[in-house]
């Protein structure tokens, strides 16, 4: 059995005619513009990858069939390093070879055979009432002020205010025109526009199932919607998806069922491998602030997210958005339909976009891009370096100063000052700086902040200073060799300190940042001991007060929080006996007030057999027994004693 052709070839116009999916009213308006007299050029703009060149493929394709017009496709992406007279001769070339002529021989220059010898000689050789369609590609590539091409717009202008009605041009930006040059913007400010952007979610279905009507594959309505949310109807990436989809289903049999949701899932990791080169030409185009909010956005994953947490999001990676720039990227990349508002906030139209900006674009590698976000702080930087390379370090420092004040992002900026702070030892300067870069792009400073650390931990003399010097190293360069010994030394020697000092529990938070366990078991055995004596003197105190209530309760707890430290069945069993002679002390005492002596005396004979010493047991067991109270025979004797005694040195005296 034959294998059938994959329909989905990513990149391509996925019909001829009449059906070119989602693309016929750009064919409508191209064909309009074709025929007002009074307009001579269009543009086409989206972003990359959004089908345009699928777009000029197809109008090259099928506008000889709809009208008297000669299209010619001609391709600028490759020429942004040629010279005027280089594409000239290019684009020469390709009409010829698309009008079936011999190749012209221009004489130089070609600024003025092309259009007053070789542009009549085509049009010489068209039938009367023919069109030339120039279909330019890539355009905008041009439009850098470094490139020997960019002659090419005012060419363009004179060529516009020529006499050639029979000539039109379509033009296919990357960007928006307002994102265009000066020079680019004032040529194409008059021409009508088009915007090409995403498929409706009728279309995107329209193109999943392109394989049925092939009658290769079918798809079951939850894996077509599943592409649908995958790819927002991003054209190229419905293809590549379904491409993908597709082959991995004649992988595995040559009749394959209906297509499942779960085939369009398992064929992300294909999709993004095999078009990584598609997605990086998209990723591309964007400018330096967009590629740091697209890569913030895409790593807080598929969900909504308002400007203050994307805010919130930079903060933490050490990005200040402090720069126009940066604040309006977001509304740029919903412009270029990377991104699309919803709830407040802002979600990725593409999902598949979004895993692959996730995964291999994180904004730990992205944030190099914010240099480039202000051109003149990024030229400041550049003259600032050849300062510094003169060795005109003050001269170097002052443009650094205004680099950071225009742009606080620039990590070239900071690290370089960072040097020239370093080379006037100003130690203590060039750390903020570090440390700041450090919070910014770890990678760029840590080998010089680690630096800086040792050095200032190694100078200083102060205790505390060193410990926060040591500390502050740590928070950052914890997995560094040097920074943890210096800070595992540091806090040894604070915990041993600490124990000599019985100051337990900061011995034990020292112990601990080192992970010194057999120190933490010592400590925290000492810490159990002191708690137990202090809880046993807490518990005699309750005994004494014959808070027995509270005594139990308490011993309950201890017993629970300490269950070996303390032999407590012991303690209980004394608390026991405690409450055992004060239930039988006080119904002794109930006995004597009722002069209930024989039970006054059995009672106390109890109490006096397990504690001879206890309360005033003895007493009024001697008031029980004779009827006597032994406190006041004891205190009429004193009296009498002291009476006596008093006679005595009275007649002494005398």
């Amino acid at each position: 059995m034959t294998i059938p052709t994959n329909p989905y070839i990513a990149g391509k116009p996925v019909g001829k005619t009449p059906n070119f999916i989602g693309r016929d009213d750009v064919l409508r308006e191209v064909e309009r513009f074709l025929r007002n007299p009074h307009q001579h050029a269009l543009t086409l703009y989206g972003q990359r990858r959004i089908g345009k060149t699928s777009i000029l493929h197809y109008l090259e394709d099928t506008l000889s069939q709809r009208g008297d017009y000669v299209p010619v496709f001609f391709d600028l992406m490759t020429r942004a390093d040629t010279s005027l007279d280089g594409i000239l001769g290019d684009l020469a070339r390709t009409i010829a070879d698309r009008l079936h002529l011999p190749d012209p021989l221009l004489d130089p220059p070609l600024t003025r055979s092309f259009h007053t010898t070789f542009l009549p000689s085509v049009f010489a050789q068209m039938p009367e009432s023919a069109t030339l369609v120039l279909l330019l590609d890539e355009f905008d590539v041009l439009d850098n002020t470094q490139n020997p091409s960019r002659g090419f717009f005012n060419y363009l202008r004179e060529l516009f205010r020529s006499d050639f009605p029979r000539l039109k041009f379509v033009f296919v930006l990357g960007r928006n025109i307002d994102d265009l040059s000066n020079i680019v913007y004032g040529l194409f400010k008059d021409v009508p526009s088009r915007r090409i952007s995403f498929l409706s979610e009728q279309d995107t279905a329209a193109l999943v199932r392109l394989s049925e009507r092939q009658g290769s594959l079918d798809w079951s309505d939850e894996a077509a919607h599943a592409v649908w949310q995958l790819t927002g109807g991003h054209p190229f990436l419905t293809q590549a998806l379904c491409g993908a989809v597709w082959d991995a289903a004649y992988d595995q049999s040559d009749t394959p069922e209906p297509v499942q949701a779960t085939a369009v899932e398992h064929a992300i990791t294909p999709t993004l491998d095999g078009y990584r080169h598609a997605l990086e030409w998209i990723w591309n185009g964007l400018g330096p602030a967009e590629k740091v909010a697209a890569a913030a956005l895409a790593g807080l994953g598929q969900t909504i997210v308002d400007e203050e947490r994307l805010v919130a999001v930079l903060d933490e990676s050490g990005v200040r958005i402090v720069l126009r720039e940066l604040r309006e990227a977001p509304k740029k990349l919903q412009e270029w339909d990377i991104l699309v508002s919803a709830n407040g906030g802002y979600r990725f139209r593409v999902e598949l976009l979004r895993r692959w900006i996730a995964l291999n674009k994180p904004l730990s590698r992205t944030q190099e891009e914010l240099d480039r976000i202000q051109p003149l702080a990024d030229n400041l930087y550049n003259a600032a370096h050849i300062l510094y390379n003169d060795n005109k370090l003050q001269e170097a420092e002052v443009e650094l100063r205004r680099v950071l004040n225009l742009n606080p992002n620039h990590s070239g900026a900071r690290e370089l000052l960072a040097e020239l702070l370093l080379l006037n030892n100003r130690w203590t300067e060039a750390q903020t700086e570090l440390e700041t870069l450090f919070d910014m792009a770890p990678r760029r400073a840590r080998s010089r902040l680690k630096q800086v650390y040792l050095e200032q931990i190694k100078s200083a003399t102060d205790p505390e200073q060193r410990q926060a010097l040591i500390d502050r190293a740590w928070e950052r360069l914890a997995d560094d060799p040097d920074i943890r010994s210096e800070h595992h030394r540091l806090y040894r020697e604070l915990g041993a300190g600490y124990e000599a000092q019985d100051r337990l529990s900061e011995a034990l938070q020292a112990y601990e940042q080192v992970e010194d366990i057999p120190a933490q078991e010592r400590i925290r055995t000492r810490i159990r001991r002191q708690a137990v004596q202090q809880a046993l003197t807490e518990l005699e105190q309750l005994r004494r007060q014959h808070d027995y209530a509270t005594a139990k309760a308490r011993l309950h707890e201890l017993a629970a929080a300490y269950p070996t430290d303390h032999d407590w069945q012991r303690e209980q069993v004394t608390l026991e006996q405690d409450i055992r002679l004060d239930e039988l002390y006080r119904q002794a005492l109930g006995a004597v007030q009722q002069e209930d002596w024989n039970s006054a005396k059995t009672l106390l004979a109890k109490v006096i057999a397990l504690d001879p010493d206890y309360e005033e047991a003895g007493r009024y067991l001697y008031l029980a027994v004779y009827g006597i109270d032994p406190q006041s025979e004891l205190e009429q004797r004193n009296r009498t004693i002291a009476r006596l005694e008093a006679d005595l040195t009275r007649r002494d005296k005398t």
